[in-house]
C-alpha cells in the first residue's frame, strides 16, 4: 500500500528495471510500429505473445478503480476472446507486459486480488482461477494496511516508478490517484459452461430441429 508514492520509499534507491529480453525487444518494436498506424481517435492495436497466445492491452483512465475496471476489462473482447484484466502467471509473461506497455503508466492495474475469507499470504488469487504460484511483488509488497495485507487488488508499477515492473498491493480501492489505468488480455478467461436448463432447452431445439426436417425429407402422403 502507498499514498501517491510507491511504498518502497521515494528516499530509497530506485530499483533496477526490469529487463526487456531479447525475445521482448522486437515484440515491442512491431508494438509501437502498429500504434503508430492507428488513428489518434481509435483504441490500441492488443499485442500478441506467442509464450500464452494471449493478447494483450492497456487502456489508459486516470484513477479508475479496480472493480470498475475489472467490469470494463470482462466487457471488451477481441478476436472473438473475452477480455479481463491481465493475470501474470510467468516471468516472461510479466517481463513483455513491462517492456510493451510499460512506458504508458505509473501504476496499472492487473486481474490479481486477495479473497477476504483467506489467510494470507495464501489469500492471493486470479480472476480467471489460474495458479498463484508466480508472483513479482516489490521489496516490502504486499504490505496493506498496518502491515497485514487483507483484500486488496494488485498494480504494476511502470517504467517511471520507482520499482518498475514490480507489484503493489492497494488494499481495496483505497489509494488510486496514481494509477494510470488497467493492462487488458484476452484469452485468459475460461469458456463459459452452460447451465443444465440451458444445456437441456439446446438438446430439445436440437432434436425437434431433426424430427422437422426428417418430415420434410419424407412426407406423408396425403389422402
Amino acid at each position: 500500500m502507498h499514498f501517491g508514492q510507491p511504498s518502497v520509499g521515494t528516499s530509497g534507491p530506485r530499483l533496477e528495471r526490469q529487463n526487456c529480453r531479447p525475445s521482448t525487444i522486437w515484440i515491442f518494436a512491431v508494438a509501437l510500429f502498429l500504434l503508430a498506424l492507428t488513428p489518434a481517435t481509435s483504441s490500441s492495436v492488443p499485442i500478441y505473445f506467442d509464450e500464452t497466445g494471449h493478447y494483450y492491452d492497456f487502456v489508459q483512465q486516470s484513477q479508475i478503480s479496480w472493480s470498475a475496471a475489472n467490469s470494463a476489462a470482462l466487457a471488451m473482447s477481441y478476436e472473438g476472446e473475452m477480455g479481463c484484466l491481465a493475470t501474470i502467471t510467468s516471468q516472461e509473461e510479466n517481463d513483455f507486459i513491462y517492456c510493451v506497455f510499460g512506458h504508458h503508466f505509473w501504476e496499472a492495474w492487473l486481474g490479481g486480488f486477495q479473497d477476504e475469507d483467506a489467510n494470507p499470504p495464501d489469500s492471493w488469487r486470479w480472476i480467471t482461477d489460474e495458479e498463484w504460484d508466480y508472483t513479482n511483488w516489490a521489496p516490502g509488497e504486499p504490505n496493506g494496511p498496518g502491515g497485514a495485507s487483507q483484500g486488496g487488488h494488485v498494480q504494476m508499477w511502470g517504467s517511471n516508478s520507482i520499482a518498475p515492473g514490480y507489484w503493489n498491493d492497494d488494499p481495496v480501492n483505497t489509494d488510486i490517484a496514481a494509477v494510470s489505468g488497467y493492462l487488458v488480455e484476452y484469452g485468459a478467461m475460461p469458456d463459459p459452461v452452460p447451465e443444465p436448463g440451458t444445456v437441456g432447452l439446446l438438446g430439445f431445439g436440437m432434436m425437434l430441429a431433426a424430427m422437422v426436417n426428417r418430415a420434410k425429407k419424407h412426407p406423408r402422403d396425403r389422402a
